[in-house]
This record gives C-alpha cells, structure tokens and sequence, in this order.
C-alpha cells in the first residue's frame, strides 16, 4: 500500500493512517487491515519493512534522512502496538514494541 519509500519518519506516517481507517474499519467490520494489493502491498508489509530497523542507526536507512530518526523509531512502535491491538496474532509486533518502546 505505501509506494513511496523516503525517509522513515514520512513512511511511519503513512502507515500511521492506513492504520487509523482499519481501526474504524475493524468498527464497521470492514477487513481493512487484511486486504493486500493486486500487486502484494500491504499494510502488514509496510510495517514489516520499517519494522526491520528498529533499533538501528540512522545510517542503516538506504533512503536520505534529515532528521527526526529517533522519534521516526518510537512513533513505529506505537503503530506495531495498535496493529497488534487490531491483530492479536502479529504477536512480533508485539515484541518489537515491548523491545524498543522507550517508555513501554
């Protein structure tokens, strides 16, 4: 779902309003968290890829960021936290959460 792939902290928030519409799709019982593209997008995808540098240095990123790194990281973790919250099965999210949150 998220084609645009720049710095960290412009992806997180994509992926933090894909998330905002499943939770009120989750409310009118419309799967939106579930659907994948006809070309294998997803928001589960999006999140597996930025989940991936989690704990990283900024110099890890191949895409250019200014700034803003460390709160790019923290904002994701509360994503992974309310895709759990919707899916109780991403389990790694979770995790990854519990793992990185800086005041979990």
């Amino acid at each position: 779902m998220i084609k645009r792939r720049g710095c960290p902290s412009h992806t997180e928030y994509n992926l933090q309003h894909l998330i905002e519409i499943s939770m009120m799709g989750a409310k009118m019982n419309i799967p939106v968290l579930a659907e994948t593209s006809s070309d294998g997008r997803s928001i589960y995808k999006a999140a597996d890829f930025l989940k991936q540098y989690l704990g990283k240095d900024v110099s890890e990123w191949p895409y250019k960021q200014i700034s803003g790194w460390e709160n790019a990281q923290q904002a994701l973790c509360k994503d992974l936290y309310k895709i759990y919250l919707l899916d109780s099965t991403q389990t790694e999210y979770l995790e990854a959460y519990h793992k990185f949150q800086k005041n979990a």
